[in-house]
């Protein structure tokens, strides 16, 4: 679909992407779900969540409309913490739920949108990268504290695909001003807020309204090169520790 259409809503799947090899290796490294105890932040081990999205009016990121996404659950969500893994301290995955997706609205160009770009149903993650911030990541934060670290979506344009090819790298939605390298969203993007509201639960928002996102293409050589646009992407979702 092209991003100048009028109706630009994406029906994203989520995916632990194969690319993301580190979560695969840190999953299969003897350390498994809530093997550090819950929300200990000392082991790295990886410690099951809920996340709800909000789905406030205006929102441009939020759920598929059938609820949270429970770790374990019969949909076979996958929800994390991992404070000290390096792989960034929340992720979300539905790898095993083909059931579920994530709903992306491209409606709002903030500017410099490619208008001959397109955005297609994909397989996708998400991830909050709050090691990179905060010492043991959200589980490092004193309740009613605030962090801001970096959020990305990984999106793939080919949604006919069980898992995505090393070869076919990811295109990015980002919410981070200060990405390395040469990537074409260094400072077009806004930071997320991080809120620790009780020991188990924390909110999580764009830091303005509307909140401001970079989107790179995906591509086999350009992943991460090709500016798609930036867009006001206002979301709220909260992250809690399941009992």
């Amino acid at each position: 679909m092209k991003l100048n259409q009028a109706m630009q809503t994406v029906l994203i799947t989520i995916l632990i992407l194969s690319v993301s090899s580190s979560v695969q290796a840190a999953k299969g490294g003897g350390k498994g779900k809530g093997g550090g105890g819950s929300g200990d932040g000392d082991t790295g081990g990886l410690t099951p969540v809920t996340i709800t999205f909000m789905d406030d009016s205006g929102d441009r990121i939020g759920s598929d409309g059938f609820g949270p996404y429970s770790d374990g659950g019969a949909d076979g969500v996958e929800a994390f913490l991992a404070s000290k893994a390096n792989f960034g301290n929340l992720w979300l995955g539905l790898e095993n739920a083909p059931s579920r997706s994530l709903h992306l609205d491209f409606t709002d160009c903030a500017g410099l949108c490619d208008t001959s770009a397109e955005i297609f149903d994909t397989l996708s993650a998400i991830k909050v990268d709050a090691n990179d911030v905060q010492t043991d990541g959200l589980f490092g934060m004193a309740v009613g504290s605030k962090i801001y670290p970096p959020m990305r979506v990984y999106y793939q344009f080919d949604q006919t695909l069980s898992s995505l090819d090393e070869e076919q790298n990811p295109g990015f939605i980002y919410f981070n001003p200060n990405i390395k390298g040469k990537s074409p969203c260094k400072n077009r993007s806004d930071h997320v807020e991080v809120y620790r509201d009780t020991n188990t639960l924390w909110i999580i928002t764009g830091t303005g309204y509307p909140n401001t996102a970079c989107v790179t293409l995906p591509g086999s050589q350009l992943a991460g090169q090709n500016l798609a646009g930036v867009f006001y992407m206002p979301f709220e979702f909260t992250v809690e520790i399941n009992n």
